[in-house]
């Protein structure tokens, strides 16, 4: 789990100075979508500690993890989209 989150820190900061460089188009996409990713990894953590107590943190921590996830399939989407409409 930690090597996970590592490596989603690592591309968001890879992504990061990409954007501020300026020199890779839409790597805007990329560090959202990173930074969502963290964020859904988040909504996991607060939804495996809350247990069986706190219905409330159980199921909103899910509920922020499938926003994130939509988030980035959507990122995903618009990068794909992108792609397609320059032909490569």
């Amino acid at each position: 789990m930690t090597i996970a989150i590592l490596g989603i820190f690592f591309v968001v900061a890879m992504g990061a100075g990409l954007y501020v460089a300026g020199r890779v188009p839409g790597t805007a996409n990329w560090v959202l979508g990173g930074i969502a990713g963290v964020l859904g990894m988040g909504g996991l953590f607060v939804s495996a500690r809350s247990g069986v107590h706190a219905p409330v943190g159980y199921w909103g921590g899910l509920v922020f993890f499938v926003i994130a996830l939509l988030i980035v399939f959507y990122l995903l989407k618009l990068a794909l989209d992108e792609t397609g409409k320059h032909g490569h």
